[in-house]
């Protein structure tokens, strides 16, 4: 196989990995609403995804009068989430880059960053804050950070009861011959259910204990595979429930923090909090929320 055809099964394997996924982990419409209308605060001049999420690529996009730059470190990631796309990504400048590490040539050449929970696999308090000092010194005066992110819950997240009730309404679904119907039911069902295993192992500095959450989505699939045997069941489970993978001879730390903690490293790195909009949900009460934050 050249390199190529390897890359473009690359390719391919992310688009469909991604394309299992929805709300929370993709952003809904009214999130999209709310960060289209904080965007509209940014008319000109030119606009930052940190990542290639799909929905904030094409948002951008349609903001007439921005250029549009990506700042990712895997360039199949970006071609996939392109295929999942809905504008013309052609006129997208690409920049293949850490985000912990400085690329000069964007030194207070922004007016927009975007980003969706593009901060959740960094360290925190450390990496985050390095972030945002980097972030500012891309921006230009007045420049502001537009994200979408998930925080701690503002009250106790028991996961046994979440699955209980989860469980329950998927057991209306049809197993042996599952319309697309049941198919979209069960990615929507298995989505939130990936978070609440993400919500029920942070720990009181906001950091996920990673090793109780892999044994949590292991415990998880194996009770659903008794239930939903169907192949698209199964294709569903085995792309949702993929455990947090390993780095340097450790697993990748994911942070969850308060949102009050975010909002004071913000502060200090030199930014000033210009909106702040929980979206409300029964399930996840506190844990998602928009944030617009102004270089000061």
């Amino acid at each position: 196989m050249d390199k190529m055809s390897t890359a473009d099964e690359k390719i391919k394997e992310i688009s469909t990995w991604w394309n299992m996924f929805r709300w929370p982990l993709r952003p809904g419409m009214e999130e999209l609403d709310v960060i289209g209308k904080l965007v509209k605060r940014v008319d000109a001049g030119q606009g930052m995804v940190l990542g290639s999420t799909p929905e904030l690529v094409d948002l951008l996009l349609r903001q007439q009068g921005l250029r549009v730059v990506i700042l990712d470190n895997f360039e199949p990631s970006v071609r996939a989430m392109e295929k999942l796309g809905q504008e013309n990504w052609t006129s997208v400048k690409i920049i293949l880059s850490d985000w912990l590490t400085k690329v000069n040539p964007l030194n207070e050449s922004l007016d927009l960053i975007l980003a969706h929970n593009s901060f959740i696999f960094l360290q925190f308090p450390e990496m985050w804050e390095k972030l945002f000092k980097i972030l500012r010194g891309y921006l230009d005066i007045n420049g502001r950070i537009v994200a979408r992110c998930f925080f701690a819950p503002s009250r106790p997240f028991n996961f046994e009861t979440f699955f209980e009730q989860t469980f329950n309404r998927l057991r209306t679904i049809n197993n042996d011959r599952p319309s697309t119907s049941d198919i979209e039911t069960f990615k929507r069902e298995l989505t939130a259910i990936r978070l609440g295993t993400a919500l029920e192992s942070i720990n009181p500095k906001g950091v996920l204990e990673c090793k109780g959450r892999n044994n949590r989505i292991d415990t998880v699939k194996k009770t659903l595979g008794q239930s939903f045997t169907h192949s698209s069941y199964r294709e569903i489970m085995d792309a949702v429930f993929c455990k947090e993978f390993a780095k340097e001879g450790g697993l990748v730390p994911v942070a969850i923090p308060d949102w009050e903690n975010v909002k004071t490293i913000l502060e200090t790195t030199g930014f000033v909090v210009e909106s702040d909009i929980p979206l409300e949900s029964e399930i996840f009460p506190g844990v998602i929320r928009c944030f617009s934050a102004v270089k000061n």
